[in-house]
């Protein structure tokens, strides 16, 4: 259902953010803002190339 969905992917950025993250310190942050749950992943890597930025969301992109 939704939960395992939700639970994959945030497994999904946890571990992306280990994997390309750069040495820097991993911070995630779980609050609530307007009544609904907000994950912010921060890490210090490399980031998107701009050229990139638009496939984030395809499906295998790298």
């Amino acid at each position: 259902g939704d939960a395992l969905l939700l639970r994959e992917a945030i497994k999904n950025l946890v571990d992306n953010a280990l994997k390309y993250g750069g040495d820097g310190p991993l911070q995630i942050a779980l609050t609530v803002e307007g009544g609904q749950a907000v994950l912010t992943i921060a890490d210090h890597g490399a980031g998107i190339a701009a050229a990139d930025a638009g496939r984030v969301f395809e499906r295998f992109a790298r």
